[in-house]
């Protein structure tokens, strides 16, 4: 009696699934990093709003302007970031179409030079 083995996937379902994760990782990160923006944005405005209450004092409002000041730069660095990491991340999907086409074009090389030295062989 012969044990059937579970079928294994078919390598261009493994590929699938594999891109599917990747792409779902990444919506992943631009989400969390979506969230973090609007969490800045929101902190910013509620500043801007105090800022705008005649009832502060001269001194609140400068500190609070400091706070304003120190928020947008640390969202800068984060977008700055953000667009580095889904950049390089773009840059990852070019590079492996490129690296694809050229394992493809090395292999169709190999067949032909194999074919070609085939032909060179005598026979005997």
């Amino acid at each position: 009696m012969t044990i059937n083995p579970s079928p294994q996937p078919a390598p261009h379902l493994e590929q699938h699934d594999a891109r599917v994760e990747l792409l779902e990782r990444i919506v992943d990160s631009a989400l969390i990093a979506g969230h973090r923006h609007v969490e800045q944005f929101a902190r910013l405005a509620a500043l801007a709003r105090a800022i705008a209450n005649e009832h502060i004092s001269s001194e609140d409002r400068t500190t609070l302007i400091g706070v304003v000041e120190n928020i947008a730069r640390h969202a800068e660095l984060d977008a700055t970031l953000d667009v580095e990491f889904f950049g390089g991340v773009r840059a990852g999907q070019v590079i492996g179409r490129l690296v694809r086409m050229a394992g493809r074009r090395g292999a169709v090389q190999d067949t032909c030079a194999g074919a070609a030295s085939d032909a060179n062989v005598t026979k005997h």
